[in-house]
Order: structure tokens, then C-alpha cells, then sequence
């Protein structure tokens, strides 16, 4: 009954330190609120890239495009010179009715179009695996030189982009965990120093009558708690909530729409939502840590 009473007590004075410094608390709500947007942006962007990255990996690197009207022979003949390449890893050809179907699925809901088409209308084409992405470039290059070869798509240098940009978002990424995560440690310590210098007479008679410092310092662990909740809540619905806008808009968007997909945001939101409450209590509960530590030692 005491310990529960002590929780009560703890909860009562923590919100009524909040009532007393709602500016400081706005501001370190507010330091915390953008702290853990950006950290979580940089999140979502970072899993994207990667699921991206892996979409990418599953298709073929170089797709060679044989002439229409080229014969069998010729077509040997290309599959035979690409096979030898010391860059290449794979080579699965690609006949002219599978590219027909290939076609009428890509465009299915304008597969009419393709009504008066035959295989010999098409072409065949190889799908071709490197051993190395970064051969890539002078791979392409040389097989579009080849005789017989009509186009050669690529996503080597898609891949190559969004592996950099992986690698510049990592590093941004622990660059802003250090500097947001401690401007918004410090900010919050610094919010509850105004309590706890404004009830320092009353915090060492406390202290000298037998309060335990788990009994002092409990009010203003509830202040940092809610500081640090509060912030990264609304840091967390708002993210949610631009993502799934800009989630939506990118996935219908023609121009991307086969190359680039944003992943749901419920594939990756119940994980986000428990780093960002792991954040709030860290934040919270150290700072209010170092703002009340000398003031127990009477």
C-alpha cells in the first residue's frame, strides 16, 4: 500500500513540475520531437534503400537485346561470346515468345496492343549475371559493340547509386544518433535542473529527515519520462503519417513504379515505434539522472 501511495505521490509532483516550466517543457519536447523525426527519417529511408536494393539484386544486371532479325545461329553465337566473358557469372537467354509474354504482362491493361504480334515480331535476349557490379560499366559497353546486339539495359549504375547512398545514409545516420541524442539529453536535464533548483531547500529537508532518494528522485524521473514520451509519440504519428503520403504517391507513380517500391509502413512501424519509446525512456530517465544527482548527496 505504501509502495503504491510512494507511485501515486511520485506521479502527482512530477505533473506538477511540468505545470511550472511549460516553456522549458515545450522546448525540450519540441528538441525531442525533431531529434527522433529526423533519426526516424533517416531510418525509413535507409530500410527502403535496402529493400530496393535487394529487389534489384534479384533481377538481372544486364539484359542483352538481340536484333528481330537476326537467325538462331546468330543468336548462338552471342550467348556463346557472352558465356566466355570472364566478367559474366550467368547467362539465361530469353526466347522470342517468352519476351511476347513477357510484354503482355508487363502491359496487361493495354495487352490489346499487342494483339497483331508474333514471336517473330520480337526479339530474344540474354539475361546476363556479373561476377562483380563494379565490372559493369565496361561490361555494358562492350556488349553493345557486339554484332547482332540491338539495346542493353542496365541497372548497374542504379545499384551502384543506391549502395552509395546507403553508405552516406548510414553514416549520416550515427553522426545525427550522437549529436540530436545528446542536444536533447542535455536540453532535458537542463529542464528539470530549473525544478529541481527552485525545490532545493525543500529537497534537503527532505533529504535529512530520511527520504530515500528513490523517493526524491521519483517526480522528476516522471518529468523526464513524460518529456521524453511526449516527444517521441508525436515524432512517431506524424512520421507515420508522411511516409504512408509519400509511400502512396511514390508507389503510383508511372515513372517509378517498376523500378522503385516504398515498403508498407506496417512491415517496419511496430519495430520503429519500440526504438522510439526505448529513445523516449533513455533520454527521459538520464536526464532527469544528472539533473538531480548532486542534489542527493547532502
Amino acid at each position: 500500500m505504501n509502495k503504491l501511495r510512494t507511485f501515486f505521490y511520485m506521479i502527482k509532483q512530477g505533473f506538477q513540475n511540468i505545470s511550472k516550466n511549460g516553456f522549458m517543457i515545450f522546448a525540450s519536447v519540441s528538441v525531442i520531437f525533431v531529434s527522433l523525426f529526423i533519426l526516424g527519417a533517416m531510418f525509413l529511408l535507409s530500410y527502403n534503400i535496402e529493400a530496393i536494393l535487394q529487389d534489384l539484386s534479384q533481377g538481372p544486371a544486364v539484359t542483352v537485346n538481340c536484333m528481330s532479325d537476326l537467325n538462331a545461329e546468330d543468336e548462338t553465337d552471342i550467348y556463346n561470346k557472352l558465356m566466355v566473358d570472364t566478367r559474366v557469372a550467368n547467362v539465361k537467354a530469353v526466347s522470342r515468345e517468352e519476351n511476347l509474354a513477357n510484354m503482355k504482362e508487363l502491359f496487361e491493361e493495354k495487352k490489346e496492343l499487342f494483339d497483331d504480334y508474333t514471336e517473330a515480331d520480337l526479339f530474344a535476349s540474354f539475361e546476363v549475371e556479373l561476377k562483380d557490379i563494379d565490372t559493369g560499366e565496361s561490361f555494358v559497353k562492350d556488349a553493345k559493340a557486339m554484332v547482332g546486339v540491338e539495346s542493353v539495359k542496365d541497372t548497374v549504375s542504379v545499384l551502384r547509386f543506391f549502395t552509395t547512398l546507403k553508405k552516406w545514409v548510414s553514416i549520416g545516420t550515427i553522426i545525427a544518433v550522437i549529436g540530436l541524442g545528446l542536444l536533447s539529453y542535455m536540453l532535458t536535464s537542463n529542464t528539470i535542473k530549473l525544478t529541481v533548483v527552485a525545490r532545493k531547500t525543500e529537497l534537503e529537508i527532505m533529504k535529512y529527515i530520511g527520504a530515500t532518494n528513490t523517493y526524491i528522485r521519483g517526480p522528476f524521473v516522471m518529468e523526464g519520462l513524460f518529456i521524453g514520451l511526449v516527444g517521441s509519440f508525436l515524432s512517431y504519428f506524424l512520421l507515420q503519417g508522411v511516409y504512408t503520403l509519400i509511400a502512396k504517391y511514390i508507389n503510383q507513380a508511372e515513372s517509378v513504379n517498376n523500378m522503385i517500391k516504398f515498403v508498407e509502413f506496417s512491415e517496419f512501424g511496430g519495430t520503429l515505434f519500440i526504438y522510439f519509446f526505448l529513445a523516449a525512456i533513455v533520454i527521459g530517465v538520464l536526464g532527469s539522472m544528472t539533473a538531480i544527482r548532486k542534489h542527493l548527496k547532502v
